[in-house]
This record gives structure tokens, sequence and C-alpha cells, in this order.
């Protein structure tokens, strides 16, 4: 963070919203600084934190794309779409299934702009939230030692990490899709983490035929 961060009344809603109205407005990078401030406050492994990773991710990724690093957004919307996986079809009011095909298409023309196979992009490109936003009750499933080791899991691999949470129960190493590392390419739509011995088995997203 570039300044210093507010945390009197309801502040985590406060930057959420401001971090939308500064992306909408054309403020990219300055909207990644909003949402790593929260970010920066949630526990390891809390639903939150990935979560917010995703939108910081999207931010940062189209900031690059204003600037002329194609290869480097790619990279990013790659992980952003990975990221934002298992929160479809919404959370914290944001239409998490609608908003995965657009980073779909980006991620696309960011490889071809990188390849020389398209020109820069430079539409814009707007997110929203609804209801309640921030302040929208989390899943139930939120919190539990289970979930910060599944969204361990999730953060590893979206991030192109070697996958090295334990399972809570057994202590052996989850895998995500049966892997310990995403694939360079993908277009996966729905994650599976399981535990080898079988005590965590948890699938997020629509599993593709």
């Amino acid at each position: 963070m570039s300044h210093p961060v507010d945390k009197t009344g309801d502040w985590r809603a406060r930057l959420f919203g401001l971090g939308f109205a500064l992306f909408n407005s054309g403020k990219r990078f300055e909207a990644h600084e909003e949402w790593e401030a929260m970010w920066l406050d949630e526990p390891r492994g809390h639903p939150n934190r990935l979560f917010l990773q995703g939108l910081i991710q999207i931010a940062a990724a189209f900031h690059l794309a204003a600037t002329g690093f194609p290869r480097a957004s790619f990279r990013l919307f790659r992980s952003a779409r990975r990221k934002l996986i298992p929160y479809a079809p919404s959370y914290k009011g944001v239409d998490v299934a609608g908003l995965l095909p657009h980073l779909d298409r980006w991620r696309e023309r960011m490889a071809a702009v990188a390849a020389g196979r398209a020109a820069p992009a430079t539409e814009d490109f707007l997110l929203t939230f609804g209801g309640k936003g921030w302040n929208e009750p989390s899943p139930a499933y939120a919190g539990t030692a289970e979930d910060r080791a599944i969204f361990k899991a999730f953060e590893q691999y979206s991030s192109d990490r070697q996958v090295t949470a334990p399972c809570p129960r057994c202590a052996e190493v989850l895998t995500v899709n049966g892997r310990r590392r995403a694939p360079a390419e993908d277009a996966e739509s729905s994650w599976s983490v399981v535990c080898p011995r079988s005590c965590v088995s948890r699938a997020y997203g629509e599993l593709r035929a």
C-alpha cells in the first residue's frame, strides 16, 4: 500500500466499494491498492483472501495490458481466473459465473497480443457487485480448518506453485484435479480437492463433459 489505511467503521466494505469505483473509472492500479489492503488483513487460508487476490490480479492484469505488457497481463488473467473458479456462481455480490467467461476472453486476447496476432485491446471493462457487497454473508463453509487447507491448496495451485497444503485430519498433501501443480496451459472450469486418504473431498464449478 502506498498510503495509510483508515481502519475505522466498516472499513472493509468501504475499501471494497472504492476498489470497484476506481477500477471502473480506469484507475486499475489504484483499485489494486485498495483491495490489497483488505487482502493483507485476511488470515492465510481464509476464502476471502483468495477471492480478493483474484480481484487484485484482474486489476493488475488490466493495468499491465494498458501499459504494454501483454505477456504479464496474460499470466495474471490466467491466475485470476483460476482463483475465482471456487466462488461461482457469486461471492460478496460479485457475479463470478458471469465474470469467468470474460476473463477467458481477455486471457486469450493477451496471448494473441503477446504473439503479435492481435492489436492491443482498448475496450472498456467494468466490474460490478450487487446486494450488500462485502457485507453479503459468507457461505457456511467459510473458516473451518478443512476450508483453510482447501483454499490454501487452491491458492498454491492457481499461482503455479507446488501444492503443499496438508489435510487437517491426516496431514497427507492435498491434490487439485488430481495434480500437485497446475498445467501451464489450461481451460479448467471446475476444481476438485481430494486427500489421498479420502479425508477431504470437495468439488467446485461445473464439470465439463
